[in-house]
């Protein structure tokens, strides 16, 4: 038997159908969808399922059986996004709301949850990400009729603000390139400062990446450690792309280029991939030593995308070289501006204005 499709009075259309339960027999379910045709669509597929033998009801089904069977099972997480997301799941969600039955989860327990995180002296980082896993692994678990609907749409979080990010001076960097000459890394630290790569993205280049005909450099590969196990995945979303390849940097490429072999690396430990540990801590050994201001290593990123700005680079140049996909990743996060710069657009405003 199906009902009609009906409109609830949040505007939400309402499809109800009955499904085969181990433990109940049959069951009524219910279906929703923004448009009478989404929940006809819905309605009609859970019936489907459910007719092929796989019940969509499952009431004894635990929040930490289902977000275990999730993030081992979704198909869009990249490695590092699914173990990140398995630590997050085990830490911070199953020891507040892991025992409760799926199907009685609902806005307010996931909202004290948050609530919980931040008494316990979580970051809002942490608990914005904590919102986001649940919101992603529940929506697969609405359409699969598990869950009531919007369930994390009204969860209610404090403003995340990233911390001031700090950018070493161009003189500081000029430093830091003087200190790095005939380092075993020194292309590899080039290359961050020259285009501002990631990490991940520097370590896998090969010879087989690299066009010296046309002067080109291609990123197409992304190193990422998941757990403690390497990983070589294709760049995020908008990454892979072709850099050209500047006269410094094709002169300490052509210093390493002597192996025959098209698919070695360009910067190795011994044709292996680097570690990114070794790498980070020969960066913090060279900063120390030169009295250099103390940074991450992602900061030469930032270093590059600030002097793109200052260079008078496009929002679309300075997007496509760094490899974000929103070129408002580009000004939001990755671009600096000193005191002096601002003192000197303010001065410009003030004579424009006759103050």
């Amino acid at each position: 038997m199906v009902s009609k499709i009906t409109k609830r009075k949040d505007g939400l259309f309402q499809a109800s159908y009955y499904v085969n339960t181990s433990e109940f027999g049959k069951k009524r379910q219910f279906v929703y969808g923004k448009t009478k045709q989404e929940a006809k669509e819905k309605r009609d597929l859970a019936i489907s399922n459910n007719l092929l033998g796989n019940p969509l009801v499952a009431s004894n089904l635990t929040v930490t059986t289902y977000l275990q069977k999730w993030v081992k099972e979704a198909k869009r997480l990249q490695p590092t996004t699914r173990s990140n997301y398995t630590g997050v799941i085990k830490k911070h969600i199953i020891p507040y709301i892991g025992s409760k039955r799926l199907s009685t989860l609902d806005t307010q327990t996931i909202q004290q949850l948050i609530n919980q995180l931040t008494k316990d002296g979580r970051s809002i980082r942490t608990t914005q990400i904590v919102r986001n896993l649940l919101s992603r692994a529940l929506r697969e678990a609405e359409v699969r009729n598990l869950v009531k609907p919007n369930l994390v749409k009204n969860v209610q979080l404090e403003t995340y603000r990233p911390k001031e990010r700090t950018v070493w001076t161009k003189e500081e960097c000029d430093v830091f390139l003087k200190a790095i000459k005939g380092h075993k890394y020194e292309l590899f630290f080039t290359l961050y400062v020259t285009y501002g790569l990631r990490r991940g993205e520097a370590i896998p280049i090969t010879w087989d990446d690299i066009d010296f005909d046309q002067e080109i450099i291609r990123i197409n590969k992304q190193y990422t450690i998941a757990g403690n196990e390497p990983i070589l995945t294709t760049p995020k979303a908008g990454s892979t792309r072709a850099l050209p390849m500047l006269p410094h940097i094709r002169s300490l490429l052509e210093k390493l280029n002597t192996s025959p072999n098209k698919n070695s690396l360009v910067v190795s430990d011994n044709d292996k991939l680097i570690n990114p540990r070794s790498i980070n801590y020969e960066f913090s050994r060279i900063i120390k030593e030169n009295n250099l201001p103390v940074v991450v290593l992602h900061s030469l990123r930032h270093f590059a995308a600030t002097m793109f700005k200052q260079c008078n680079f496009t929002i679309k140049e300075a997007q496509e070289i760094l490899g974000h996909k929103n070129p408002l990743t580009t000004l939001q996060f990755y671009q600096h501006s000193s005191v002096e710069e601002k003192r000197e657009a303010l001065q410009k405003y003030t004579k424009t204005m006759n103050f």
